[in-house]
């Protein structure tokens, strides 16, 4: 990464992508500031002038029909006639609009079922109607076309939804717990199940923030940054402001969106823009163009951003300080890393995953790691993969005798160092949580860079 026009100053080879400032010997420990970061900073100021919305997203009665591979990620003219258009505005955050009725697969609003869970291989399988209940702390699975949500103090099931099919991908809820993505193709709320417009392959589809009323990915055929309505796959923007995206997420107060890829000037590095894709500005650049960011997840707090650096050879996991832009390096391996797993409170704790998916792959805190507190004969040698925090003690994972993928069963990890079994084998795991409270960006995150 590039952080001044200085020579290299690092001491392993495989940290010269860190310019001045930054030791390959400062593994876990803060690196102090990121001096001289990129002079695209110098001007540019945060644009907020939206106003973010936290309002619940009101029930869609309606979904467009399916599109074909070639509309259904690509932009029309007119969608980026609507990006030139668009501004920071209160209604352009997050905002939705419906369509024409057509086919849905509607989802029974019927009082939910509970029963009685039991820890032995093999789901609850609640009998009678279901039905979605009120977001909060819980664990969520599929099994048997159904899903279900195990309450966090694990006593009881309760049938959310009829699915009508397999998913295509994960489980995904959004930021209000009120609707979830079965997959990156299809999108669920308390009243139907619809397509998001994005193709089932597409594996960056995020949610917008705070209130998930809409969805960003970068487009399988081209990298562009799309944005969707999470109501109505029809209306959609394209925010793009590189030339090419590889990742991106939404910034927790929903005004801005901070990306990762190749600039429009050929830069490679990460970027954060206004959630309409304005204002554009490399906050890191990398000098090794064959590398790449591959993950970036961002506090609740607002202020503290996470990213995998993906090198071939090794992966680093870094912290950056939004506010006064400092670096420091949380971990750095050898192994694949993935998944990485904040939970909805400020300061969470973040977990990742480590190791190859075509073989064994353990779960990691960033500054730290679960390998000491998985005494349990029945996790020795087995593939243990992050799903998400209940709070802040109590991290959801699935486990496997070997992969990433496919069925898991379902256990909890405790940072007090015990560990125990949920639930037998299901066939997609998520843990359903609300984003309550969320802090802003630095109102000018220019004048935080040193020097």
């Amino acid at each position: 990464m590039r952080s001044s026009d200085a020579p290299c100053q690092c001491d392993s080879p495989g940290h010269r992508h860190i310019r001045q400032g930054y030791s390959a010997r400062m593994r876990r420990r803060p690196a102090g500031p990121w001096t001289g970061l990129t002079r695209v900073l110098v001007a540019a100021a945060v644009v907020a002038a939206c106003t973010s919305d936290p309002e619940t997203l009101p029930a869609a009665t309606t979904a467009p029909a399916a599109e074909s591979t070639a509309a259904t990620e690509t932009p029309s003219a007119s969608d980026t006639t609507v990006s030139t258009d668009s501004t920071d505005s209160t209604d352009s955050t997050d905002s939705t609009d419906s369509a024409g009725v057509s086919d849905t697969t509607v989802v029974s609003t019927a009082a939910p079922s509970t029963a009685p869970v039991s820890t032995e291989v093999g789901v609850p399988a609640p009998a009678g109607p279901c039905g979605f209940t009120m977001p909060g702390a819980s664990i969520t699975y599929v099994a048997d076309g159904r899903l279900f949500e195990l309450s966090a103090d694990e006593a009881s099931a309760t049938c959310l939804a009829e699915l009508g099919g397999p998913l295509s991908g994960r489980l995904t809820w959004s930021p209000a717990g009120d609707q979830v993505l079965l997959g990156s193709d299809l999108v669920m709320d308390a009243d139907e199940i619809r397509e998001t417009g994005y193709l089932a392959e597409n594996r960056g589809v995020q949610w917008s923030y705070p209130s998930g009323k809409a969805l960003i990915a970068p487009a399988v055929k081209d990298g562009a940054l799309l944005w969707r309505s999470s109501a109505d796959e029809n209306n959609r923007i394209d925010v793009s402001f590189l030339a090419s995206t590889d990742v991106a997420v939404y910034h927790p107060a929903g005004k801005n969106i901070l990306a990762a890829g190749t600039g429009l000037d050929g830069v490679a590095g990460l970027y954060l823009a206004s959630n309409r894709g304005d204002n554009a500005r490399a906050i890191t650049t990398l000098d090794d163009p064959s590398t790449s960011i591959t993950e970036i997840a961002i506090d609740p707090s607002g202020v503290i951003s996470y990213f995998v650096h993906d090198h071939g050879d090794e992966r680093h996991i870094h912290q950056l300080s939004l506010q006064g832009l400092q670096l420091i390096d949380m971990a750095v391996t050898t192994e694949q890393v993935g998944d990485l797993t904040l939970g909805t409170f400020f300061g969470g704790r973040l977990a990742y995953r480590e190791g190859d998916c075509a073989g064994v792959v353990s779960t990691k805190l960033a500054n730290g790691s679960f390998g000491d507190l998985m005494s349990s004969p029945e996790l020795d040698g087995r593939s243990v993969a992050p799903v998400g925090w209940l709070d802040y003690q109590r991290l959801v994972v699935e486990v496997r005798d070997v992969g990433c993928d496919g069925p898991a069963e379902v256990w909890v990890m405790s940072t007090d160092g015990s560990v125990h079994q949920v639930l037998g084998t299901v066939e997609a795991v998520a843990v359903r949580t609300v984003l309550g409270s969320f802090g802003e960006l630095p109102d000018d995150i220019n004048a935080q860079a040193p020097g």
